[in-house]
């Protein structure tokens, strides 16, 4: 764009200064046709201080003999709450809260993150699906329900290299009885983290343009941001 945009002022400089300077005699032949321009850049994941998107996975690996993944009961608060502890890799500490560094945290200060879980029922059986936060599901025989969802915050360090976006996940169990301790009923075997600018309708490609992003299901976030498999990074833990 900026080459073509010197192409337009130097033709509109050369036409001033042919009429400023023009004197009386024949005109001269047409000039060669100039290059062709360079194309523009292809749409997809961008990242800047305030707008674009950034794709994140953690996924269960099955060259490890342990678990990336795991619910924890909130010992604080009533029987049923839980949050999702997730660490990178069997030597590293559980943590209840992802931390995004670099970009996120200024493009997620002013936009959304998408959450979804790759899981399955714990018992009952079913198959292994992505699910999109919030979620609600009914257990199969009691009908009790169970909410998911996600939340996310950044801090405002003036150190570039502090700046993080902080996102965890929880859920809330119904109890049927005081006594209960119903647990989730999703074994969780990886987490999608779609992180949207504010600035970022310049990707925006596809049918579900005009969808608002909470109801996206993974497929449909990927399709409308031009996003491919190839642009999830490796989620990080990172430090507490």
């Amino acid at each position: 764009m900026r080459h073509i945009i010197k192409i337009i002022l130097a033709v509109i400089v050369t036409a001033m200064i042919t009429v400023s300077c023009k004197k009386e005699g024949p005109q001269g032949p047409a000039g060669p046709e100039g290059p062709r321009g360079n194309p523009g850049p292809d749409g997809g994941v961008t990242g800047t201080s305030t707008g674009g998107v950034l794709a994140y996975t953690l996924m269960e690996q099955e060259t490890l003999d342990a678990s990336l993944f795991r619910w924890t009961r909130e010992t604080l608060l009533p029987a049923g709450n839980y949050f999702l502890e997730t660490r990178f890799d069997p030597d590293s500490p559980w943590k209840d809260m992802l931390r995004l560094k670099g970009d996120t945290s200024g493009i997620l200060k002013q936009g959304i993150a998408l959450v979804y879980l790759y899981g399955y029922y714990s018992s009952g059986g079913g198959t292994k699906h992505w699910f999109t936060l919030p979620h609600t599901v009914k257990l199969p025989t009691t009908n009790v329900r169970q909410f998911y969802k996600h939340w996310y915050w950044t801090n405002d360090s003036s150190d570039p290299y502090e700046l993080y976006a902080g996102i965890g996940v929880r859920v809330f169990c119904e109890q049927v009885a005081t006594t209960a301790n119903i647990s989730p009923i999703y074994n969780i075997d990886g987490m999608r983290i779609i992180v949207i600018g504010a600035g970022s309708s310049g990707v925006i490609s596809g049918k579900y343009r005009n969808v608002p992003d909470e109801q996206l299901s993974m497929e449909e976030a990927m399709e409308k941001y031009r996003l491919t498999e190839l642009d999830f990074v490796p989620l990080n833990p990172g430090p507490a």
